[in-house]
């Protein structure tokens, strides 16, 4: 999606309601799958932002197919999702988007205290879109990033 999208017009709710988990996570299964059976791949890792970050939490749980992730600004995602959990996660998180999510809530106050498996970086004073790419010409939000 280009980055003035929602500022041209484009409303992401219809797109977004036809496309969650039970769309999504077949695909995503089946390329998992293809890439062990069809290519033998050993190790698998992914790296998501925001609607992909959701997903490469989802598939870091056992049985799922992924060995490691990163996600950048994940949304959606359900508290379930986190505790399900037991591959190596990384989560850098704006520092904006701490105020306003119930899923963060449960990183702030239980993922912090989880094992060696989990990295959590937030990105205080930094906001969602320059956590992807800095357009910023502020140099106090350049430097932070």
């Amino acid at each position: 999606m280009p980055d003035d999208a929602i500022e041209k017009g484009c409303d992401f709710a219809p797109w977004l309601s036809r496309h969650g988990p039970d769309v999504t996570d077949p695909i995503i299964s089946s390329t998992i799958k293809a890439l062990r059976e069809g290519y033998g791949v050993k190790k698998i890792g992914a790296v998501g932002y925001c609607y992909g970050g959701r997903y490469v939490i989802r598939f870091l749980s056992k049985g799922k197919g992924l060995d490691a992730g990163f996600a950048a600004h994940a949304s959606l995602v359900q508290v379930n999702e986190f505790e399900e959990v037991d591959r190596p996660l990384s989560l850098a998180i704006a520092g904006e988007w701490l105020r306003d999510s119930n899923s963060t809530l449960y990183i702030s106050n239980k993922i912090l205290n989880l094992p060696s498996n989990y990295d959590f970086r937030n990105g205080s004073g930094i906001s969602a879109r320059k956590t992807s790419r800095n357009r910023s010409h502020s140099p106090k939000e350049g430097s932070k990033l």
